[in-house]
């Protein structure tokens, strides 16, 4: 016989937000993909700052800065 489910509060917001991600992660417990991790987050969203000021200066006829040319 299995342990009853405990039920936190995350557990009921994804029960909320999505109830076939509920029971494919809590109910057929499923394997689920990692996280990607915070240092590839923050990578990315460097990236996508730099590049989304690099077309604004495009944009608005502006020349690249130093750092943008590179």
């Amino acid at each position: 016989m299995s342990a009853p489910m405990v039920f936190s509060r995350y557990k009921l917001l994804t029960f909320l937000a999505c109830r076939r991600r509920f029971q494919l992660r809590y109910l057929v417990q499923q394997p689920w993909p990692d996280a990607p991790q915070a240092d590839e987050w923050r990578l990315a969203s460097e990236r996508g700052l730099a590049f989304h000021k690099l077309l604004e200066r495009h944009f608005l006829g502006l020349p690249p800065l130093p750092a943008e040319m590179g």
